[in-house]
């Protein structure tokens, strides 16, 4: 029943939103990499559906991977190690939880 299907790059923690829309935002084209499927099979339970009426809903399947063409050239993540967010979050603890 999933209406939004979002792949993404090993790099990106598909359970924390905050870096799964960070992908969608930054290694997503819009005009590339949105694909509708309508009419597929969906849910009675969908709030969307019509009471009398198929079960069909439509989803987007977005990719939100780094462009296949672009893999030696497609900029690199800037990113902090784990070792220094741990020990900036253990210098601060009361600003940063």
């Amino acid at each position: 029943m999933n209406k939004f299907v979002i792949v993404v790059d090993a790099d990106v923690d598909p359970r924390s939103l905050n870096d799964v829309m960070w992908a969608v935002c930054t290694r997503t084209d819009p005009g590339e990499d949105i694909e509708v499927l309508r009419k597929t099979w969906g849910s009675r339970t969908d709030p969307l559906s019509v009471q009398g009426e198929p079960p069909f809903n439509n989803r987007a399947v977005i990719d939100a991977c780094r462009p296949w063409t672009r893999l030696d050239s497609f900029p690199q993540v800037a990113e902090s190690s784990r070792v220094l967010l741990d020990r900036v979050r253990r210098r601060w603890p009361d600003i940063l939880g």
